[in-house]
């Protein structure tokens, strides 16, 4: 099986960045279960100190005798970490504080006054985890980790030749048929995948459809038309 490990480097940890790293911790779980639909009673975490004197933090199952789910994390780390930005990100609770929303459960409320959704992002932007940044500060100021990483640079090419921000991840038509983008004005829509039914069905109503595998940025700009 592929790894999904993103490179990471270290960060310095100190007593006053604990709650930073206890937020990353839950983060992480909250994640972790719904990027991989593991039940939230099923896993826990610890932060702990490695074998050479580091800070690290440790996953693990609840249930007794284990049940793979924390080798199914390690398996899929990536996308762990893309849920766990995309929760702090988009939640609506204060960034200096949390919520159930975010990083709060009824197994953590000892910590309740010390996690924070911005916290957790300090962190994550410090370890440049690998896509990670890309997540937090993407085109237009969006975050983006549900996102490919051929849609974001597609995206990225785009914001730099001064197209318009877009309707990101949006269902369209009567059949809401899933589509990366949006560009209401010039009608231009951007989908991801090869699906003739429902390319179809958008030019029917009107859309200009647009395929990421076979779309540029520049051709794409010329479509939408609309600059800031």
């Amino acid at each position: 099986m592929d790894d999904e490990r993103p490179p990471v480097r270290a960060v310095s940890y100190d007593k006053d960045s604990e709650s930073h790293w206890l937020s990353v911790l839950y983060a992480l779980l909250e994640g972790a279960s719904e990027a991989l639909e593991i039940s939230r009673d099923d896993i826990d975490g610890t932060l702990s100190w490695s074998k050479d004197g580091k800070r690290s933090i440790v996953l693990f199952d609840t249930v007794p005798g284990g049940a793979g789910a924390s080798k199914k994390i390690a398996e899929n780390l990536q996308r762990v970490v893309r849920f766990a930005v995309d929760r702090v990100s988009r939640c609506d609770c204060g960034e200096e504080t949390s919520c159930y929303g975010c990083l709060r459960s009824y197994r953590n409320d000892r910590h309740h006054d010390r996690l924070s959704r911005a916290g957790a992002l300090a962190i994550f932007n410090e370890l440049r985890i690998e896509g990670v940044r890309d997540a937090v500060d993407g085109p237009w100021g969006q975050t983006l980790t549900h996102t490919s990483s051929s849609v974001i640079e597609l995206f990225a090419e785009l914001a730099t030749l001064g197209v318009a921000k877009p309707q990101i991840g949006i269902d369209i038509g009567e059949y809401y048929w899933p589509a990366e983008a949006l560009w209401t004005e010039s009608r231009v829509v951007l989908v991801e995948g090869e699906d003739d039914d429902r390319d179809a069905a958008l030019a029917a109503d009107g859309y200009k459809v647009y395929r990421v595998a076979d779309t540029v940025a520049d051709q794409l700009a010329e479509a939408v038309g609309n600059t800031v």
